[in-house]
This record gives structure tokens, sequence and C-alpha cells, in this order.
């Protein structure tokens, strides 16, 4: 086998292997989440110098993958194509050279006055350039016929009439003399190229493809291209036809699915299974493609990716308008709209004027409405609008936009008559219709609510008529049956808007667009069950789809009768799909501490306060599952970010819990400080109960038993199925001398927290503790010790179970994470010795640093 066609085969399947696959779009209302291929590539070098740089070289991994060609040019043939051939015969007369074709066959053309050749000594045949658009019949009469082979080369006679015709065919050659401005070529080899033919199959597909489009007959251009593309063309007609399937789509607003073949499109640039490196390099129509490729992009809030291409086409042409207009608006788009504006009038100062000097560049005006439409400016963004279909009257989404600008405005019949504009410009696309009934809508709305009764049925009657007409020429599309509801309703018609919801889903059951129209309708009439069914369908049809499982995950926790177990099953599924989304991080943290799945709070909390550090409630939840899991002194520091970020009674209360847990020295005072002012002012009776119970903790580690018992008594009974409350009360009744009562309480603490059923570290240490106190009540009432084993009035700083308060660790830029521990959640290796504990004291807390289980970071702190 040739040296070449090895170094193709090797090189073209390391390609495939690197070659990342296309992620399909369910549907055309995602983006395809796949990369533009134009990006930086660092190459590495090999031999060729810097001066050989060029655009494509983005796409290429190293120098000689650059270069790479199917056949090694050969050192004493000049490689050409046909097209420099023709333009300087005299050039290339009595040189050697090499050039590609698409093979026509044996010809007939001999002059032989003049020509070097005769039907004796030499066959004739003829070709087209490699490139020439064949399905273009002005291009196909375009035949180069001086090309022949002298009849000692029998081999090479029998080789080239076995090829069929259009068959890509690398020839060398030699000049041998020129007549009438052309070159007269003796073949000396051929070599067939490493290229899929044309067919006139394929031909037949462009050709109808290429007519359709400057009709603009969107769907049956579509349907061409791509039945070419599928049955195989070579590789500069399938860069043409990914280019015309893709401008198709994007008329006809399929914007993703336009986007993914102009990337299909695009990658071919890259390909080095061809001679083309020449060819390709200063093909300009790429640039027409990648200006396409952003408007696609900025249709899908693709913004990056917009300008992106945008400024990859300025790279290859700088003079090029409408590039400069979609960098601007994706630049705007972006936060620069400074930026943008300016690139918006640099495309101005390059685009064509008339005769008048009137600048013609309608894109530059409808980006610029764009971008004012971001900065609330909608008069401003009128006026561009209308610039806008002034220059380019022929253009029907500019008219549906002003349309959509004209709503906002609430002027509704002209928003309508720019609907309607449109309908006349693209009759073959269902949204300017059902625009136009939302149009037709609004001005019964409008008359509905001013009495006109009468008038506004006639309204809502001609919308109708409008949103049926969409579904006439779509019956899938999901937004007018969403419409049809909307005006049923406006009707007082419930019962019907209903059935016309459930004909579109019976019509569509696999339309996720359409289950967001049903969540939508059944959010709007507050039915809790038909939004539920119409979220899970959705997750179901796109089970990739954050979005989606976000939204059912909202659902399930607002819900009347809240799911949460379920909810928080959706956000862990956010979470895997878009690790990157903090506010998925933050309610799978509440999530998990509503569901006491402590440990898993903790995970998810930790992650949440690193990508949403402002978000008090984050920190709150993450405190109280930290306090679950027995890490008191992690509990403390999230406690006290929650209360510095939201100063409410809430987090007051919280925080001064933490202090009574944690006991460091100053946090009884700091806790006193902190409940009294909640117990005083919280309006909440749960909170005012919660802020009751800790200053009732307090006042017994002041030793202020009677006003203990009081706060005790005014913490109830909301507070009376905690396991936490029933034991400090305990203590206070003991140290009272209250034996009864002080039993009455440690025994329902141990129930409560032995009935939790929860992983909790801090119940398991109160449940031990309760039960242990119980035993000393009944020893303290034996031996008639009014005191117990309890010390009395102990002041905090006296306390042998106070822990020296640990510093504030500094805010660190950059999250660092600790490993996580099994032993975070045993008990006995966070307490102390029980030898070293004096008897009847509440548990002792050993500080621990904060750890938890696999994938935690560790939580930054002020």
């Amino acid at each position: 086998m040739d040296r070449g066609v090895l170094r193709y085969s090797f090189g073209l399947a390391a390609l495939i292997l690197a070659a990342s696959p296309i992620l399909r779009a369910v549907e055309d209302v995602v983006a395809d989440p796949k990369a533009n291929p134009f990006r930086e590539v660092i190459l590495e070098p090999e031999g060729r110098g810097q001066e050989m740089r060029h655009f494509f070289h983005k796409m290429r991994v190293t120098w000689t993958n650059y270069f790479k060609v199917w056949a090694e040019p050969r050192e004493d043939h000049q490689l050409v194509t046909l097209q420099e051939l023709k333009a300087e015969p005299k050039f290339f007369l009595k040189r050697q050279v090499e050039f590609s074709v698409y093979l026509n066959g044996r010809g007939s053309f001999f002059r032989q006055m003049s020509a070097p050749f005769t039907r004796d000594t030499h066959v004739n045949i003829s070709a087209w350039p490699y490139g020439t658009e064949l399905w273009d019949s002005e291009q196909r009469e375009d035949i180069y016929p001086f090309l022949y082979i002298g009849m000692h080369r029998d081999e090479l006679i029998r080789k080239v009439d076995a090829m069929p015709k259009f068959t890509p065919v690398h020839f060398w050659g030699q000049v041998e003399s020129i007549n009438n401005g052309y070159c007269w070529i003796d073949i000396t080899d051929a070599e067939v190229m490493s290229e899929t033919a044309h067919t006139l199959k394929t031909l037949r597909n462009m050709e109808l493809a290429t007519n359709r489009l400057l009709k603009k007959d969107w769907s049956l251009a579509a349907a061409n291209y791509r039945e070419a593309i599928q049955t195989g063309v070579p590789l500069q007609t399938e860069i043409r036809a990914y280019e015309g399937l893709g401008r198709s789509l994007m008329e006809m607003g399929y914007y993703a699915s336009a986007r993914e073949a102009l990337v299909e499109g695009l990658e071919i640039y890259g390909n080095p299974r061809e001679k083309l490196a020449e060819v390709l390099k200063r093909d300009e129509r790429c640039v027409q493609t990648l200006v396409m490729l952003a408007q696609c992009d900025s249709h899908l809030g693709r913004n990056d990716e917009a300008k992106t291409c945008a400024e990859l086409a300025i790279d290859m042409v700088p003079s090029n308008a409408v590039a400069h207009a979609e960098l601007g608006l994706a630049l705007a788009r972006l936060g620069d709209v400074r930026k943008g504006l300016w690139e918006l009038a640099a495309a101005e100062r390059l685009a064509p004027r008339t005769q008048q000097n009137q600048i013609q560049l309608p894109e530059a005006h409808r980006n610029r409405g764009q971008v004012y439409i971001l900065q609330d400016k909608w008069e401003d963004a009128l006026s561009e609008y209308d610039t806008a279909v002034t220059q380019r009257p022929s253009e029907g989404m500019y008219h549906v936009e002003r349309g959509d600008v004209l709503m906002h405005l609430k002027k509704y019949a002209d928003a309508e008559n720019a609907y309607n504009a449109a309908v006349d410009i693209l009759p073959t696309r269902p949204e300017p219709l059902n625009l136009a009934a939302l149009a037709v809508k609004s001005q019964g709305d409008e008359a509905k609510a001013a009495g006109k009764a009468e008038d506004a049925t006639k309204l809502y009657e001609k919308a109708i008529e409008k949103v049926k007409g969409s579904l006439k020429i779509d019956d899938t599309y999901a937004p007018a049956y969403g419409t049809y509801a909307e005006i049923l309703r406006a009707m007082g018609k419930e019962d019907d808007a209903k059935k016309i919801l459930e004909e579109g889903a019976k019509a569509n059951p696999k339309s996720s667009m359409l289950m967001e129209v049903l969540y939508d309708q059944a959010k709007a009439t507050g039915d809790w069950e038909a939004m539920e069914l119409a979220a899970s369908k959705a997750v179901l049809l796109k089970p990739n789809d954050a979005t989606q499982h976000l939204r059912l995950a909202d659902l399930l926790a607002s819900k009347p009768e809240a799911d949460w177990n379920g909810a928080e099953k959706e956000y862990d599924v956010v979470t895997r799909l878009d690790p990157s989304n903090a506010d998925a991080w933050v309610k799978l943290t509440h999530a998990r501490t509503v569901t006491k799945d402590w440990r898993g709070g903790v995970i998810a909390g930790v992650q949440a306060v690193n990508r949403a550090p402002e978000n008090g409630s984050a920190w709150s939840d993450l405190a109280a599952c930290r306090s679950q899991i027995g890490d008191v002194q992690g509990s403390v520091l999230a406690a006290e970010e929650a209360f510095r970020l939201n100063d409410t009674d809430m987090t007051k209360v919280f925080l001064a819990k933490a202090y009574v847990d944690r006991q460091g020295v100053g946090d009884v005072d700091k806790a006193y400080a902190l409940a009294k002012v909640a117990a005083a002012e919280a309006a909440d009776a749960n909170v005012k109960a919660g802020a009751h119970c800790v200053l009732g903790a307090i006042l017994h580690l002041k030793g202020q038993h009677d006003e203990a018992l009081e706060a005790f008594a005014a913490s109830e009974p909301v507070a009376n199925e905690s396991a936490w409350h029933h034991l400090w009360k305990g203590r206070c009744e003991l140290d009272h001398g209250n034996y009864e009562a002080a039993r009455t309480s440690f025994d329902k603490a141990a129930s409560l927290a032995a009935g939790d059923g929860t992983a909790s570290v801090a119940l398991s240490r109160i449940q031990e503790a309760a039960v242990k106190e119980s035993k000393d009540v009944a020893k303290a009432e034996k031996k008639g010790q009014k005191e117990g084993v309890h010390v009395a009035a102990r002041k905090p700083a006296e306390d042998p179970l106070a822990v020296e308060e640990a510093p504030k660790e500094p805010v660190a830029k950059e999250p660092v994470e600790p490993q996580t521990t099994e032993s975070d959640a045993k008990p006995a290796a966070q307490e102390q010795s029980k030898a070293e504990e004096p008897k009847n004291s509440p548990p002792k807390i050993q500080v621990q640093p904060a750890s938890t289980d696999e994938g935690e970071t560790s939580v930054k702190t002020r």
C-alpha cells in the first residue's frame, strides 16, 4: 500500500478516535451542548515556522497534521489547481504540475493544426476543477477538455477508463503547449482520491435543495440537503450541504438543529483527509457559516459561543460588518454594553451604503434594538426595529421581534399588525399566527376590563381563529395549545380549556415543550396535581435536563402537602447534572435538613456555602446539620455566619443554642444576650418558644433556677417534643430539688431521642445523658441531697465542662476540603473518657475539626 494512503488512514483513525460525539438535542428548544470546533489549540512545533500560521491552524493538533494531504506532493512537480493553470498558462509552460479534478471521461476535443497531440498517439479526457459545484448547471458546463494521455501509457489509460464519472482524481502531468489561453497537459500519472464521488442522485438533491433555498422553501430544501448528506458527497459539497441545511433550519426557527448542522460543516474544515490546504484555507464562505452560527448561538442564549464565532469571523475577514454586529450583541448580553454598542457602530461604518449614502445594515439596527431591550429602553428599541424592517422588509423575524416590543409597550393593535406582516412572509411557520392570536386576546382583555363584553367576545373569537390557523400549520406546536387554553379561560370556558390541553397532550405525548405548556396552564389555575403530572412527564422526556428536574423538585417542595423525600431526590439529580448550580445545592441542603439526612445535609451544605457564600439560609441549614452530627465547633461557626448575613430572631435563637452546646469561654454570656432579645421580640410563636427554651438552659447554667423554670414553662407546649428541652429542664428540676419532675423530664428526653429514628450523634448523646442522669435522680433522692450531684449556680468560668472558645478561622480565598472520617458518626470517639466526667453533668463535647463524608469541602468562615 502506498505510504500516503497509510499515513492518511492512520491520521483519519486518530482523528475519529479523538473526536467527541455529538449530543443530539431531544427538542429544538434546548441548545445542543456541543462546543464550537473553532477553539484555540496549541500547536506543537514540528519544523514549520511561525510565519506559516493561519486561522485554520486552530483545528489542527500538530503542524504535520496541518499540512497533511491525501497524497504526498512530488518534489519535481508543482502543486496547483486548474483555476491557476487557466489564470496564468504561460507561467506553467513546460512545467510538471499536479492538480485535482472531478473526472468527466474520454473527450473528443482535437485541433489538428494547434494541438500537440493526435488521435493516433494520445487519448483525450476532460474534467472539472476539484471543488466545482456540479449541481449548478452553469458551473457544470465549464469542463476543462485539454487533458491527454499518451497511448504508450496503456495501463494508465485503462485505469482512468475504469473510473466512474465525477470521480475525484489527482493528476500528475506536464504542460506541453498553450492554445487559446489554455494549457494542453500531458497526464503522466493518476491516483483516485480517497473521497466520496458525486452521483446523479446526490447532484439532483443538491440542485433541488439550492433551487428551493432560493425560493425560500426551507422545509423541502432542508429535506434535500439531509438526503444528499446521507447518501454521501465529496468533502466540499458536504460543506455546502451543511451550510445550506443550517440556513434552512435557522430560517424555520429550529436554532438548535441549525447550530448542530453548522458545527458539523465547520468541523469539515479541520479534516485533513483531502488535498484542501490551499482551497479551504482561503474559503471565505466559512465566514458566512461562522456568522450564521453566531446568530444561532445568540438565539439559544449561548452568548459566549456567539462571541467566539463572531471574533473568529472577524479574524478571517476584519471588514465583515455582520460579524461585528453579532459580536456587539454578544458583548452586550455578556455585560459589556459599552463595548457592544461600539462594535455595532463599527459594523455600521463597515456596512454598504446606498446611492444617497445611507447605511444599509439591518442586522446592526436589530441587534441595537436587542441591546436597548436589555437596558429597558423599549421606545428606543422600537425605533431601531422600525429602521430594521424598513431596510429589510422581507425578514419575517424582524417583524416578529418588533411585535414583541409593541406587546411590551401594550400597543396590542400595532403588535397584531407586526405579527400579521410576519405571517405573510413566513406562511409555513406557526409562531407568527400564535403571537397574533395573543395580541388579539390582549385587546379582548382590555375590552373586557372596560366592560365591553360584546367587543371582548368578538376579539376572543378572532384570536381563536388565528390560533387554529397556527395549529393547522403545525399541530405539534405546543405554545399554540397554551394560547388556545388561555383564550378559552378568558371566555370563562374552563372545561373547554382543559379539553384542548388534553388533546394537545394526546397528539404530542413525547413533546417536552407541551409538558411545559401544560405545567404553566396548570400553575395559572392552581391545579397542583396537573402541575406535578406535567413536570414528571417532562423529566421523563428530558432525563438529562437539569432545568426540568429543578422545576419538579421545587414543585414537590412547595405543594400543600410537601414531598420532601421526592424533592431531595430531584435536587440531588440537579446537582449531579449541573454541579455549578448554587441554587440547587442550597435547596438540596434544606431538603436534607427537613428529611433529617444530617450527613448528606453537611455535604450539600458545604457545597452550597462555597458556591453561594452570602446565602444565610444555606449557612443556617449547614449549622443545623453539623450540630446533629456532633460537630459543635462547625455548627457554631456556621451559625455565626448565618447570623452575620441574616440577623433575625431565628438566627439569634439558633446561634444561642450553638453557644450553649459548646460552652466555651464567654459563650454563656453571648448566648444569654441573644436569647433574651429573641424571647422578648420574636413575633413567631415557634421562634419565641425556642428562645425561651434556650434562655431556660442559660439561666440554669447561671444558677438562676426559678427564672429558668419560668422560661421552660413559657416555651411549652411548643417545645414539648424537643429532647434537648426536656434534658435541660430535667437538669434544672434536679438542681432545684424537684426529683419527680426531673425524672419525668429525663425519661421524656430519652424517649424522644430514641424514637427519632435518625442517625443523629446529638440525639444519641442526649439519650445517653438523659438515661445516666435519670439514674442520678434516684441516687440523689435516696440520699436526700437537695442539690443533687449537680453543682447549683455554677459560673461558666468555673465549669469544668467549659471548653476554651476556638479561635475563628480566617476567611480563605479558596475553600479547602478536609477529608471525611467515619469517626464523626461515633459519639464515643468524640466524647472524653467517662472516667473524667463529673456525675450528672451535661455531656461534654470534645471539639474536633469539621469532617464529613467523601466529596465535602470545608466551609469558608468569616
